[in-house]
């Protein structure tokens, strides 16, 4: 099974492509900076596509927005406007490439801990990772929320034999 994992914003979204277990592609989707944040959307939209197509992606999951959102855009209704606009618009067209998709709350699979301790972990994986190059930490939690993803479906998966049992 094949995983695409996200880490979507309006300015740069971090992806991952699992094999089973394996990260076998991961870095950001930019769109073009100094356009308008739809046209950087559309065009993050064309490069994920590229990704389906090259990786044949069989789920995704998606990073929905939490509550740390609000306080990160100090509040600012058009920068939460248009996070939710970019978020809706990645998780949308990733659905009409895999039905498979899935959203997940930044709170859930983050747990609480701090970015830059994610990323500091990651790194320490992930010997291709480049924290530097990673600046938000977008590549860094899209690897991390399909990890997370995955050993959830291990997890699910052994409590339903235990309960069959």
């Amino acid at each position: 099974m094949k995983l695409l994992s996200i880490d979507p914003s309006s300015t740069k979204t971090g992806y991952a492509v699992f094999d089973g277990n394996e990260v076998i592609d991961a870095g950001l989707l930019t769109g073009k900076s100094g356009t308008e944040y739809f046209y950087r959307v559309f065009k993050m939209m064309l490069e994920l596509d590229d990704i389906f197509k090259d990786h044949k992606i069989d789920r995704t999951v998606i990073e929905s927005p939490s509550g740390h959102v609000h306080g990160r855009l100090k509040g600012h209704a058009r920068g939460q406007a248009t996070y939710g606009f970019a978020v809706g618009a990645i998780w949308a067209h990733s659905r009409s490439h895999v039905q498979g998709t899935t959203l997940v709350d930044a709170n859930r699979w983050t747990r609480g801990i701090p970015k830059k301790k994610r990323q500091a972990v990651i790194a320490l994986k992930y010997p291709d990772y480049d924290a530097d190059k990673d600046t938000g930490g977008d590549v860094s939690d899209a690897i991390g929320l399909g990890e997370w993803w995955l050993a959830e479906k291990v997890y699910q998966n052994v409590l339903r034999a235990k309960r069959s049992k």
